[in-house]
């Protein structure tokens, strides 16, 4: 008898190849089997230009013009908050730019940039939460400095004035010459100070004087100027205030309200918006509306509590506690529960960086001849004296950092073909450690190389992933392929 193959039962095998020619940024919001590889699932300390997976920021030690900033050692304790006195000498005819900083022992220090270390104000608040203004008063360049335990001081680069009449406020802003701020602690107010005189909060139609806010919209914390208006964040709407000269003419509109807590501190005129953070995600506001944005990033946040935001040269920075894997990175290492990363959002090119490992608790930017940085203070005693100044180094001060990006785990919505990753093509500019995520984990590392490099897979992958992950302080990814056999799947065969 002659013998003969049934065709029909012999599946036909088809390479099907899928590039990843341009990496495209991070989503870990939306379905995860709907996202092509290009995209990132998870991902940190990595940044993408142009379609290349590139080393992300770092943060290194600050300098202004080279030079280290003046020493904290010699008071014995490290800063909490601080900020640059942009101020001109106008005996001398030329800048005397100053720091002044609140340390964790809750004084009061100054120095000149100059200064090898910091002088006492012999000030002494109740906790760090101090808020500086830079204010030109009678044509004289000033510090103001406000805390919340109701202690305010001006100072004019000798002497600091306590100014007798300011209310206990928890965040101020300038605005058509008055100082505005808020205060929550059992009045829920916005205060504001005389015209060109932050010195007078008497209350009054004449001199100073305050807006109460006694609705639903919870406690005021923040106060911002925005295109040409005062915007009020409450815990659950926000307001916008026409103030112009006279009090009789102010103008008080609600214009937003919510259902999930707005997180103050995460607040920022941003150009053209504000951007801020609520129970959520975050959002877009252009004085008129909100939208959703970043919605790709939230899932990412472990924890909104104790947040810090600020807007610096077109990007928005905010430092939160970030979701962990199986790494210790950085200051994790100290405590589980540190604010752990920083997400960086160009407002511009609207590329989203994610920083992990440093536990930041606040932001400084700076803005002196010679240097325009973003400077971050830290929240715990590991980095010393020092304040930092995020960079491209890839590394916290000398510590490389780990960096990953990790893509979706998709079976590529093709339920009905058997899968075998064949060979992963890779063109890599350092040492990685490639991750194909099928049935099981398989690592693979590989050296840099100019030229692009193959790793024989030749695994059954019903679903698949890849993980890029490195130590190296630089790193660039420009080019990744995954070669695939596709077999079709015989009706009666059981999916594994």
């Amino acid at each position: 008898m002659r013998s003969y193959y049934r065709n029909d039962i012999r599946p036909s095998v088809v390479r099907y190849t899928y590039p990843i020619k341009s990496f495209s940024g991070i989503d870990a919001y939306s379905e995860e089997n709907s996202l092509p590889l290009s995209w990132a699932r998870y991902a940190y300390n990595v940044s993408i230009k142009n379609g290349v997976l590139k080393g992300g920021v770092g943060i290194s030690v600050a300098t202004i013009n080279g030079e280290y900033l003046p020493n904290a050692v010699s008071v014995g304790s490290r800063p909490i908050r601080a900020c640059i006195y942009r101020r001109y000498d106008k005996t001398n005819e030329k800048r005397d730019d100053m720091i002044v900083a609140v340390m964790q022992n809750k004084k009061l220090y100054y120095a000149r940039l100059t200064d090898l270390g910091f002088t006492s104000a012999n000030i002494t608040f109740a906790d760090h939460n101090v808020i500086f203004l830079n204010y030109n008063y009678n044509d004289e360049d000033c510090l103001l400095v406000i805390c919340d335990d109701g202690q305010s001081y001006i100072f004019d680069g000798t002497t600091f004035t306590k100014i007798e009449s300011a209310p206990r406020l928890t965040h101020a802003c300038i605005h058509n010459e008055r100082v505005y701020g808020t205060v929550s602690d059992g009045e829920n107010r916005l205060y504001f100070s005389d015209d060109l005189d932050p010195t007078n909060w008497n209350v009054s139609l004449t001199e100073g004087g305050y807006i109460s806010f006694p609705d639903e919209g919870g406690a005021v914390g923040r106060v911002v100027s925005f295109n040409g208006n005062l915007y009020i964040f409450r815990e659950y709407a926000i307001h916008r205030l026409s103030a112009f000269v006279a009090q009789e003419d102010y103008i008080l509109t609600k214009v937003f309200q919510t259902n999930n807590l707005i997180y103050p501190e995460s607040v920022a005129a941003c150009n053209d918006k504000i951007i801020f953070l609520a129970e959520d995600g975050f959002y877009s506001f252009d004085g008129y509306n909100c939208k959703k944005i970043l919605k790709g990033i939230v899932p990412l946040i472990e924890s909104k509590t104790g947040c810090s935001a600020s807007f610096f040269d077109n990007k928005y920075y905010i430092s939160v506690i970030l979701k962990r894997d199986e790494y210790v990175i950085g200051d994790e290492k100290l405590d589980y529960n540190v604010k752990n990363g920083m997400i960086i959002y160009d407002t511009d090119t609207e590329e989203v960086s994610v920083f992990r490992g440093a536990d930041i608790g606040f932001f400084m930017p700076v803005s002196v001849e010679g240097t325009n940085e973003m400077f971050v203070i830290f929240d715990n005693v590991y980095r010393g004296f020092n304040i930092g100044v995020v960079d491209g180094s890839g590394k916290l001060f000398d510590e490389p950092l780990r960096k990953l990006w990790r893509s979706p785990y998709t079976d590529f919505e093709n339920l009905y073909q058997n899968k075998v990753l064949k060979r992963i093509f890779i063109n890599t500019s350092a040492n990685v450690t490639v991750k194909a995520k099928l049935d099981k984990d398989y690592f693979y590392s590989l050296h840099g190389s100019p030229s692009a490099q193959m790793i024989p897979v030749n695994r059954y992958a019903d679903k698949a992933g890849i993980e890029i992950s490195t130590d190296e302080d630089s790193f660039s990814v420009n080019g990744l392929l995954l070669e695939f056999d596709f077999t079709r799947r015989n009706p009666n065969e059981r999916n594994n």
